[in-house]
C-alpha cells in the first residue's frame, strides 16, 4: 500500500458561524479545521487504562475489607471504606470517560488568523467556548507527528501534583491543536503568525 495523508476536513456550518462570529475588525482566517476523530481514541485508551487501574485497586482493598469482616464477624470499617469509595468513583468515571470525550471531540475544532490562534468548542446550548493564543504565547511550541502526517501541535504543558499523592506522578495537561491533520502546515501558519510580530 503507499502512503497517505489525512486531509483537512472543512468546518461544519455550525463550527463555520460561530468562527466567523468570533473574528474581531481586521481579522482573517489563515487555516481552520476540526479536532481530528483519531485523538479522542488515543485519550480514550489513556482514560480508559488511568480508569482501570484505579478501579481494580479500590475493588482489591474493597474486597480485602469484606474478607476480614466475614471471617472476624465484626462490621465493615466504615473510615477505611470512605477513603476507598472516591477512588472507586473516580476510576469508573474515567472507565466512562470515553463518551464524552469522543461527544466533545466532534464539537471542538482550531483556527488560525492573522492575529492569534483559536481553541474552539460549541457547547449543545449553542454557547461558543473560545480560548485564544496571541503570537507571544505561541513562542515554544512542541510538535508531536504520528501517522499519516497528523499530529498535535502543544502550546502550554500544565502539570498538576494531586496534594497528598505521595508517589503518583503529576498529571500533566496539554493545551493546544490536539489532534489535526497535515499537523507540519498548521504548524507553518503558526510559525507565520509568530514571525508577523515586530521583535523589540
Amino acid at each position: 500500500m503507499g502512503s497517505f495523508e489525512l486531509v483537512d476536513t472543512p468546518l461544519s456550518n455550525e463550527m463555520d458561524t460561530a468562527l466567523q462570529q468570533t473574528l474581531k475588525e481586521g481579522e482573517s482566517v489563515v487555516w481552520a479545521g476540526p479536532r481530528l476523530a483519531a485523538a479522542a481514541k488515543k485519550q480514550s485508551i489513556t482514560a480508559v487504562l488511568f480508569g482501570l487501574t484505579f478501579t481494580l485497586f479500590s475493588a482489591l482493598i474493597l474486597y480485602s475489607l469484606y474478607s476480614r469482616a466475614s471471617t472476624s464477624g465484626k462490621p465493615l470499617p466504615v473510615v477505611p471504606m470512605l477513603i476507598v469509595f472516591p477512588f472507586l468513583f473516580v476510576g469508573l468515571l474515567f472507565l466512562f470517560s470515553p463518551v464524552l470525550i469522543s461527544q466533545r471531540t466532534k464539537r471542538t475544532f482550531y483556527a488560525v488568523t492573522n492575529k492569534r490562534a483559536l481553541v474552539m468548542y460549541l457547547k449543545k446550548d449553542g454557547e461558543t467556548v473560545v480560548h485564544e493564543y496571541t503570537p507571544e504565547r505561541l513562542g515554544n511550541l512542541t510538535v508531536r507527528t504520528g501517522p499519516h502526517g497528523a499530529g498535535d501541535i502543544i502550546f502550554q504543558v500544565i502539570r498538576r501534583r494531586v496534594q497528598g499523592s505521595g508517589d503518583w506522578p503529576e498529571q500533566r495537561i496539554f493545551k493546544g491543536f490536539l489532534g489535526v491533520a497535515n499537523v507540519r502546515e498548521v504548524e507553518g501558519h503558526l510559525n507565520a503568525l509568530v514571525a508577523s510580530v515586530p521583535s523589540n
